[in-house]
């Protein structure tokens, strides 16, 4: 979400935020991200993580940090460096295709099961109530249910 962040890619963080919150993500945790730096609630490997997303997202601006790629080689091993860098890339990636492409914001629901088990039918396909209604009319009158 951090790259998200500093991308102004309002459909990725409007997903992550969405799957974060259904896999129990605290809100306190999603709204301090971008003050992570000030936030107790961010744990040594994360502040690394965040450090090195920072980094590689703004590469252009600041270059990747010795001091930064140092603290992520204490706290990370290198296969996991590859899997963060690879998944810091990967996000940028989606957000200049997201931002680029105008993708909608707002649609997107979680396909992971909300935590307070209270998601609708409509919801939990990804359909609007109409489109779910639609589709029942369809699909009811073949079965002949």
């Amino acid at each position: 979400m951090r790259a998200s962040q500093i991308n102004g890619c309002a459909y990725c963080l409007d997903m992550h935020s969405k799957d974060a919150r259904a896999l129990d993500e605290s809100e306190q945790r999603l709204h301090l991200l971008a003050a992570w730096r000030e936030a107790a609630c961010y744990d040594t490997r994360e502040q690394a993580a965040l450090a090195w997303c920072e980094d590689l997202t703004l590469i252009s601006k600041e270059g990747a940090s010795d001091a930064v790629y140092e603290k992520l080689e204490q706290t990370f091993s290198p296969d996991e460096i590859v899997a963060l860098t690879l998944a810091i890339v990967a996000i940028n990636g989606w957000n200049r295709l997201a931002i680029s492409m105008r993708a909608p914001v707002g649609a997107y629901v979680s396909r992971h099961r909300p935590p307070s088990n209270q998601a609708s039918p409509s919801e939990l396909l990804g359909l609007s109530a109409p489109q779910l209604a639609d589709w029942a009319r369809r699909n009811t009158s073949r079965t002949g249910r």
